[in-house]
């Protein structure tokens, strides 16, 4: 099922899936009689990731998303704080902080910005080992050192695979106690709804904004862009993590 997930969310992106259909549309027009149909999959094909490249669309698509849960600005009493995991080059070479993928260092500051204002909470990081050198929790923690959380106050969580794993561990950890659940604005729907249907005792610290605009420019939408592709696309891939998680009862 694990598997099977990521794959749907690899091939169901805009990109992916305008090259798998062009790509057949431009095999039913060489090789069989069925020509129609494969000018029209070859438009399609096209002219979805096109689309999907604007950055009027991607900005309101995302912020769907985002404007869930507001942003938390002063946390009180927290006994736990939790940063879920998103990714690290696994380059022992580098400063722990450098390690990290963008949305991780994102993640990473406004949970110690939080510490920070219940620093006799616990900072708990999360993310799975896949054969690295360093689990992703112990690349956190090591971040989280470096910008000056005493490591008596860490907790990590390596033994997940994906966000819902990651709730089953954090629950099993704090049990009733209160805690911040911190991730990307974009990813806090469907963390929320897993935290929820866990029976955690939550609130919600977005941070990671993608699309951070009170309102979308109008000019935006006559605008095309690598970065609105890759914003739609995430979309789409956080849409279908919602569904999943739906489906299978999980929130």
């Amino acid at each position: 099922m694990f598997w099977l997930k990521k794959l749907i969310g690899a091939v169901a992106a805009p990109l992916p899936l305008g090259i798998v259909l062009g790509a057949l549309g431009a095999l039913l027009i060489w090789k069989t009689s069925r020509r129609r149909l494969g000018q029209s999959l070859l438009v399609v094909g096209v002219a979805l990731p096109l689309i999907a490249s604007n950055r009027g669309l991607s900005e309101f698509l995302i912020s769907q998303l985002e404007d869930q849960y507001a942003p938390l600005h002063v946390a009180e009493d927290v006994r736990y704080i939790a940063v879920l995991g998103g990714g690290h080059a696994d380059n022992p070479n580098l400063p722990w902080t450098t390690q990290l993928h963008e949305s991780s260092r994102a993640r990473l500051l406004e949970g110690v910005r939080l510490y920070r204002q219940n620093p006799r909470s616990l900072l708990i990081c999360c993310g799975p080992s896949v054969d690295r050198t360093h689990s992703h929790a112990e690349v956190l923690a090591g971040a989280a050192r470096e910008l000056g959380v005493p490591p008596m106050k860490i907790e990590t969580l390596p033994d997940v695979r994906d966000t819902f794993d990651e709730i089953q561990s954090i629950r099993g950890l704090v049990g009733d106690d209160s805690v911040v659940l911190v991730t990307s604005a974009w990813h806090m729907p469907r963390a929320m709804g897993l935290a929820r249907k866990a029976g955690l005792n939550v609130t919600a610290a977005p941070t990671d904004y993608l699309s951070p605009l009170d309102e979308i420019p109008g000019l935006m939408w006559v605008e095309f862009s690598l970065e609105g592709l890759q914003q739609t696309s995430r979309a789409g891939r956080e849409t279908l993590g919602l569904i999943w998680t739906k489906l299978r009862g999980q929130r």
